[in-house]
């Protein structure tokens, strides 16, 4: 039985809706171009001090009606940061290598989810949830009115 990680996406249309951003920044840090995402996009981030220190050589991006995830992607790439997101709040990551946008990874499986989402407390349907395999953070889906 292969293990399955559970989110429940309260904000999950945020994550999902279309984001547009303009960037034209010099060689500045991650807390700057994060904070300059947020005015624009309302997109939070969380990131350890030393995250938040780290060099990002100049940007200069416009974006249309992306996706949080395809906004991260472009904004962090080739930074060595990961990024999980979670609703609006995307929290940073520094890692050893450079970050691979998920259509990218040639190791990526493709996994079958099956079943229903229900409240624990009161078996209700839950209409939203994002579901994804554990180790495979960047893919999944949310369930539809049926959980």
């Amino acid at each position: 039985m292969k293990k399955m990680f559970i989110v429940i996406g309260l904000l999950l249309p945020f994550a999902l809706s279309a984001h547009n951003l303009r960037l034209k920044l010099p060689q500045t840090t991650v807390k700057d171009v994060t904070e300059a995402v947020t005015r624009q996009s309302g997109i939070l981030f969380s990131m350890k001090e030393s995250v938040g220190k780290m060099t990002v050589p100049p940007l200069d991006l416009t974006l249309n009606d992306v996706s949080v995830e395809e906004l991260c992607a472009a904004v962090f790439k080739g930074t060595g940061l990961q990024w999980q997101i979670s609703g609006d709040l995307v929290d940073l990551i520094a890692s050893a290598q450079p970050v691979q946008a998920p259509d990218q990874s040639a190791k990526a499986k493709k996994v079958r989810i099956t079943g229903t989402v229900t409240d624990a407390s009161d078996g209700e349907i839950l209409i939203g949830v994002s579901v994804m395999p554990k180790k495979q953070r960047a893919s999944g889906s949310a369930t539809d009115i049926n959980g």
